[in-house]
């Protein structure tokens, strides 16, 4: 019985060891992508689809090439869109033409960024990330359940100030595939019964 609590106490702390591991590196994607050269190329900015936007073209880069980024967008300082991907992290095009006409002045992640209120720790500063939520355009955009997590930080200009805000829905399959994998485990050894239960803050 002692071994048995041993290896799941074992499994525990290597799950929560790799969500802290895949989280880490989604908080410094969000600052990395806004530092895109594309951002900067005014012309782009508004331009609906991926053919005029070059900002929404290296959104769609950045879905394909890490497989879970479903919307990115780049808002200017009014909330307005200045970017969004229009292609899924398979390469299908996806329709999100329609958001060009959004706001987010008043979503949270926004207004948190362009204040400065991050999500901190002794070693990260910079990105304010949103705990799993049904992110409703997500939903249309791909006809799923919209579970995401949200990365946000602000974009600057060459000279350091900011000028809007980049704006990642990661897919929350990120986290329960981890969560999900110890089970092939508990298989094998016979522990048919053991149960992960991925609680948050609350």
């Amino acid at each position: 019985a002692d071994d048995v609590g041993v290896n799941c106490e074992l499994i525990a702390v290597n799950i929560a060891d790799k969500l802290d591991r895949n989280l880490f590196e989604r908080y410094g994607d969000v600052q990395a992508f806004g530092a895109n050269q594309a951002v900067h190329d005014r012309n782009s900015w508004y331009q609906i689809g991926s053919a005029s936007n070059k900002i929404a073209a290296a959104a769609n880069q950045y879905a394909k090439l890490y497989g879970f980024y479903l919307l990115s967008y780049v808002v200017d300082l009014e909330g307005k869109v200045v970017a969004v991907n229009d292609c899924d992290p398979a390469g299908k095009p996806i329709n999100t033409a329609g958001l060009y006409q959004k706001n987010f002045k008043q979503a949270e992640w926004f207004q948190a960024c362009l204040a400065g209120r991050f999500t901190k720790t002794d070693s990260l500063d910079g990105t304010f990330l949103e705990d799993v939520h049904v992110d409703e355009d997500v939903k249309t955009a791909y006809g799923t359940d919209g579970l995401v997590l949200g990365f946000s930080a602000p974009v600057k200009d060459a000279t350091g100030k900011v000028v809007g805000v980049w704006h990642n829905c990661a897919n929350f399959s990120l986290v329960e595939e981890i969560v999900a994998a110890p089970y092939q485990h508990f298989k094998k050894t016979g522990c048919l019964e053991a149960e992960i239960t991925l609680v948050d803050h609350q």
